[in-house]
């Protein structure tokens, strides 16, 4: 069953709760581990499933000072 997007108003409080916690240790390493505890932290499960997090917008993070791209679109 798919879920249901969050909402704006969810995400904006969820992201300021984030904010307030400070430096949060990431929950793996590598490429994805900053957006899993993103994620975690927001309360969306890890998927591998086309809808998207947030309305019409697929949530993307990355870790400071990298020079890795963020993928956008996936052909």
């Amino acid at each position: 069953m798919p879920r249901t997007p969050m909402t704006l108003k969810e995400f904006r409080k969820a992201f300021a709760r984030i904010k307030q916690a400070g430096y949060v240790r990431s929950t793996r390493s590598g490429p994805t581990g900053v957006g899993h505890t993103f994620e975690t932290l927001l309360g969306l499960e890890e998927n591998n499933i086309a809808p998207p997090d947030l309305g019409e917008v697929e949530i993307k993070a990355r870790r400071v000072n990298s020079t890795s791209l963020v993928t956008l679109l996936t052909l």
